[in-house]
């Protein structure tokens, strides 16, 4: 008898709860549960699982091991999750390194959002290859797709800080039961309730809090608190591998009165890893 794992990471159940499966009945649940007393894993593939009155049984399993996040730099973010069984790699606003003196190969991608089209730093499309043999899928409008399991909700806003003042689109990702926002190159003084009625629960907001063209330090943080994520990371701001004129985030972190651990290279990231109450601030060093 073999099992059916149901982990977490696609909305389904626990260990106790787990269906039995016989050998060549796959997908067939049965009603009965198995009696489990405990069980262990190890990475990558190994589970043990020991039911009452039998032996120790040992199934090969495919853990959920979380998205990962890291910043490429002023508004880039890459997030490589596995909505199915195979990884997608999402990229948001990408920049152009000649425009910014960065020593940077081509980004690669499934899924590319862009925040306003035609702008060197937020919609370089042009640097991005796709993975498998296949062109990356652009987004660069308001509305809403899944792409390879991914949920995507392109929200309309504006930019009114740069002259001349843009519109702007806004993308509320969902994989992994997790909701992440990048708010791109948004210059609102704050959201409008529609767009709060679209962004009601959000885990994790990537702001931008270093470029004068885009969010004012006050507004970044009234917007923060207008959202309440789980976990906020701040980026658009300065580094010394980017040249482009962006402010520190050291402001900001002041202003927002949150304290973060040190930066990390690159976030990994499950829902039950989520902070149960207070937002949490996370620093990310760019990649």
């Amino acid at each position: 008898m073999g099992f059916t794992p149901l982990p977490e990471r696609y909305g389904r159940k626990t260990v106790d709860e787990w269906q039995p499966t016989p050998k060549g009945d796959a997908g067939q649940r049965h009603a009965r549960k198995p009696m489990v007393t405990g069980f262990t894993y190890q990475y990558p593939k190994t589970l043990t699982i020991t039911e009452s009155n039998t032996t120790e049984r040992i199934y090969l399993f495919i853990l959920p091991l979380g998205m990962q996040i890291s910043w490429l730099g002023i508004s880039a973010v890459r997030i490589t999750t596995r909505p199915a069984n195979e990884d997608v790699v999402v990229l948001c606003d990408p920049y152009d390194p000649h425009e910014v003196q960065a020593k940077r190969g081509k980004m690669v991608a499934d899924i590319v959002t862009v925040s306003v089209p035609e702008h060197p730093l937020h919609s370089a499309t042009q640097e991005i290859r796709g993975r498998l043999e296949k062109p990356p899928f652009i987004i660069d409008t308001p509305g809403e797709c899944e792409v390879n399991g991914v949920i995507i909700y392109g929200v309309p806003a504006v930019n009114t800080v740069s002259a001349p003042h843009k519109k702007v689109t806004l993308y509320m990702i969902e994989t992994e039961g997790l909701s992440l926002l990048h708010l791109g190159f948004l210059g609102q003084k704050t959201l409008t309730d529609a767009q709060l009625e679209r962004f009601e629960h959000v885990d994790v907001l990537f702001v931008p809090v270093g470029d004068p063209a885009s969010l004012e330090i006050h507004d970044a943080v009234a917007i923060v608190n207008q959202i309440e994520p789980r976990i906020v990371i701040p980026v658009a701001y300065h580094t010394a591998h980017i040249g482009v004129k962006l402010l520190g985030a050291e402001k900001f972190i002041k202003e927002l009165g949150l304290e973060a651990d040190e930066p990390a290279t690159k976030i990994k990231l499950a829902k039950k890893d989520l902070p149960a109450e207070e937002t949490k601030l996370m620093l990310l060093e760019p990649e």
